[in-house]
């Protein structure tokens, strides 16, 4: 894996434990997310920050790691870094839930940890 790349992973998995902790630290749930401006923004923040990271991957390294879904990741940042006024927040929250979680769990396999 070229340095650039590991370097990406690397970082794709902190901001996959910020944005846990988050949730954990603000006992974020659906209604929250729904109700809460700030809360919602936080959580958009991360996720933007994820799918950038994915976006600066080499095609070589998506193209050797077809399982994750990168097309998808990176196409969620661009629909909230350029209409977030329209995120719909059940699918930021499902996101949250449910990919982030197992993003951080594939990146730290990548990276031969548990």
């Amino acid at each position: 894996m070229e340095s650039r790349d590991e370097y990406l992973i690397k970082l794709i998995v902190e901001y996959c434990d910020d944005v846990l902790a988050a949730v954990r630290d603000y006992d974020v749930d659906l209604d929250k997310v729904n109700n809460s401006p700030a809360i919602r923004a936080m959580m958009a923040f991360f996720v933007m920050q994820i799918g950038e990271s994915a976006r600066q991957l080499s095609d070589i390294f998506k193209a050797n790691h077809p399982e994750m879904e990168w097309k998808e990741i990176i196409g969620f940042r661009n629909q909230i870094a350029h209409v977030y006024g329209r995120v719909i927040p059940d699918i930021l929250w499902d996101t949250v839930e449910n990919d982030v979680p197992k993003l951080r769990n594939y990146c730290n396999t990548i990276l031969g940890k548990k």
